[in-house]
């Protein structure tokens, strides 16, 4: 399965391994994915990005989610999105940036 140059597999191996608790393996798929000016850039990398930084509590997480948040212009993984950008600022210690 080519998941760096066919992005359905990028995004499939990636959610899968963040559902499957493996936030290490889905944040190496989604760095090896191909980022060449050919390919669609989507937000939902954002996300996943900065869902597997979350799991390991890594300060680019918020960079991540925040780009996401900016960037989505739809309805899905929005709402989990901002929770999880409050939950970054929640576990920093920073609860009125998390009421945000």
């Amino acid at each position: 399965m080519d998941v760096k140059n066919n992005l359905l597999f990028t995004f499939l191996s990636a959610n899968l391994a963040l559902n499957n608790q493996q936030s290490g393996y889905a944040r190496g798929i989604l760095l090896q994915k191909n980022s060449s000016p050919e390919y669609f850039d989507m937000p939902v990398w954002d996300f996943e990005m900065g869902s597997a930084a979350l799991n390991h509590l890594d300060g680019d997480a918020v960079v991540y989610l925040e780009r996401f948040s900016r960037r989505f212009k739809g309805k899905f993984y929005l709402k989990e999105g901002l929770q999880k950008i409050s939950w970054y600022y929640y576990l920093k210690d920073d609860e009125q940036k998390a009421e945000e």
